[in-house]
C-alpha cells in the first residue's frame, strides 16, 4: 500500500523536490539566525564595531526574506503537489468504483461512500504534502 501512495509523487517529481528544497533551506537559514545573534550580542556590541553590527543586522533581515520567501514557495506549491496528488488518487478511485458490481452498490449507500472517498482523500493529500517535509526537517 505505501509502495503505491508513493508511486503518486512519480508524476510530481519537480513539485515534490522544489517543496523538499525550500523546506531545508528554510530550516538551514533557520539555525543561522541564532548564531548570528549570539555574534552580534556576544561580541559586536561590547567592542562597538558599529560597521559589524549594521552587516549583520542587514544579513539577519537578508535571511528573515528570503526564508519567508522559501516558506511561501514550499506552503503554496507544496499544497498544489498535494491536490494535484489528490486528483491522481480520485480518478484512479473513481475508475475502480465504476467497475464495481450494482450488487456491492445494493449493499452500500453510495452517499457514505462518495464522503468517506472525498474525506479521506483530503487528509491523504495533506500527509503527502506535510509529512515528507517533516520527516525531513
Amino acid at each position: 500500500m505505501i509502495r503505491k501512495f508513493i508511486s503518486y509523487y512519480k508524476f510530481h517529481r519537480s513539485l515534490f523536490f522544489l517543496d523538499m528544497f525550500c523546506a531545508v533551506t528554510a530550516s538551514i537559514l533557520a539555525i543561522l539566525i541564532p548564531i548570528l545573534t549570539r555574534l552580534l550580542i556576544g561580541e559586536y556590541l561590547p567592542s562597538g564595531n558599529s560597521r559589524k553590527i549594521i552587516i549583520t543586522l542587514i544579513l539577519m533581515m537578508g535571511i528573515y526574506i528570503i526564508k519567508t520567501i522559501l516558506t511561501f514557495i514550499r506552503v503554496k506549491w507544496g499544497h498544489i503537489l498535494g491536490v494535484r496528488m489528490e486528483t491522481d488518487m480520485r480518478r484512479d478511485l473513481f475508475s475502480h468504483i465504476q467497475k464495481l458490481s450494482f450488487s456491492y452498490f445494493d449493499r452500500v449507500k453510495t452517499g457514505h461512500l462518495m464522503s468517506r472517498i472525498s474525506n479521506d482523500l483530503n487528509i491523504i493529500s495533506e500527509v503527502a504534502h506535510h509529512a515528507p517535509e517533516d520527516l525531513l526537517i
